[in-house]
């Protein structure tokens, strides 16, 4: 009975590399079959599914061996649905002298990425991406095809009497937006407008008017100083 020689057809899948990137680049995935005695040559074809699918990826399905180096090939190229655990079945059709066979193969599919940069005018405000804070310039990866989070707070205290008051991301986003992963390096920026804490205080003999709060920098602001009867104006300090 030839179906229980050590010709049986078994299947047994190799890749290069352990991972297969999802921007496309095609993985060999390669059946290999003993070669039978003469006369034992297989005819079958082998067929390629991912994980559960009951359907061949396409262009994978009856794909016919080819001898090479002793051994009988089925080799297939594809781009993964999904990323992250992948499960590759390469089942044998069987033939007249030989069993149907499979095997399966568990792969990794990485997610293609894109660098992006991200950070704050001026430099060293906190913001997040994805919910991470951050208090300096990032340069981080995305996943494609990906939504991501930026945000920042408003207003940013910085040294006593200075604070930063938030303008706009320079992609036109609110100040907490979502961002699809763009297609190629991308810089992100907050921009902040600063301003100066006013405090306006009259000494003996006078008072003075004057909106005490924060402005923004450069911006002109209007003092009154009001002597006291006896008292002459002198001067301003700070």
């Amino acid at each position: 009975d030839l179906q229980n020689q050590a010709d049986l057809i078994t299947a047994a899948i190799s890749i290069p590399g352990p991972t297969i990137p999802e921007n496309g680049i095609p993985a060999n995935l390669l059946t290999l079959l003993p070669a039978g005695s003469p006369g034992l040559v297989p005819t079958g074809t082998v067929s390629f599914f991912e994980n559960n699918n009951t359907t061949a990826i396409s262009n994978c399905d009856s794909v016919p061996l080819t001898l090479n180096n002793s051994v009988y090939q089925a080799t297939c190229s594809y781009t993964p649905s999904s990323t992250g655990p992948v499960t590759i079945n390469a089942v044998y059709s069987g033939d007249a002298y030989h069993q149907i066979g499979a095997q399966a193969l568990g792969l990794t599919v990485n997610p293609q990425t894109v660098m992006v940069n991200v950070g704050t005018l001026p430099p060293g405000l906190s913001f997040s991406v994805n919910g991470m804070p951050y208090t300096s310039a990032q340069s981080l990866t995305w996943n494609a095809g990906g939504n991501n989070t930026l945000a920042t707070t408003t207003p940013q205290n910085g040294t006593p009497g200075t604070r930063y008051v938030f303008s706009s991301w320079s992609d036109g986003g609110g100040i907490s937006h979502m961002v699809a992963t763009p297609t190629s390096t991308m810089n992100y920026t907050a921009s902040f407008t600063t301003q100066y804490q006013l405090t306006a205080t009259a000494g003996a003999g006078g008072s003075v008017t004057a909106a005490n709060g924060y402005y923004n920098a450069g911006s002109p602001q209007s003092l009154m100083a009001t002597p006291a009867a006896g008292y002459n104006f002198s001067g301003w300090t700070g």
